[in-house]
């Protein structure tokens, strides 16, 4: 269920769909439009855009890269795989969390604890093995930010 609280009521819009409905999938060449009537991204219920999320990955065929048993919406691992390796950037912006996870591709798994506001920066090889690993804060200057012109 989506949650918009605040102002945020007063300030979004909704597209109007045909039947008043308020997701509607439409068949597109090989693939699927998925359309929500509201800004989900900007609803308060992070697991409901984590729902969404996996759906659209799952009806896509969209393999997992890893899989992780930590389920709190405030981590985000963010994975680009390589020919002979997988780079996984994690953020956390909760409290210091214990992160485990398994590279699907080699089968290993790995574990470490995560201090809010910091990231890990891991590439790891095919074969499993850790190539290299970087971990610091998030500081103003990492993240990424609105250019003006």
């Amino acid at each position: 269920m989506l949650s918009f609280t605040s102002s945020k009521t007063a300030v979004l819009s909704r597209a109007f769909l045909p039947g008043g409905e308020d997701w509607i999938e439409k068949p597109l060449g090989k693939g699927r439009i998925l359309f929500a009537a509201f800004p989900l991204e900007l609803n308060d219920n992070l697991e409901a855009i984590g729902d969404v999320y996996k759906y659209a990955l799952k009806i896509a065929g969209v393999s997992p890269v890893y899989t992780a048993t930590l389920k709190d919406p405030g981590i985000l691992i963010c994975p680009t795989q390589y020919p002979d390796a997988t780079l996984l950037r994690h953020y956390l912006r909760v409290k210091s969390e214990q992160v485990d996870f398994k590279d699907v591709r080699s089968g290993r798994e790995f574990a470490g604890t995560l201090a809010s506001g910091r990231a890990a920066i891991l590439l790891v090889g095919a074969d499993g093995k850790l190539l290299a690993a970087l971990t610091g804060p998030l500081s103003e200057r990492c993240r990424p930010r609105a250019r003006s012109w």
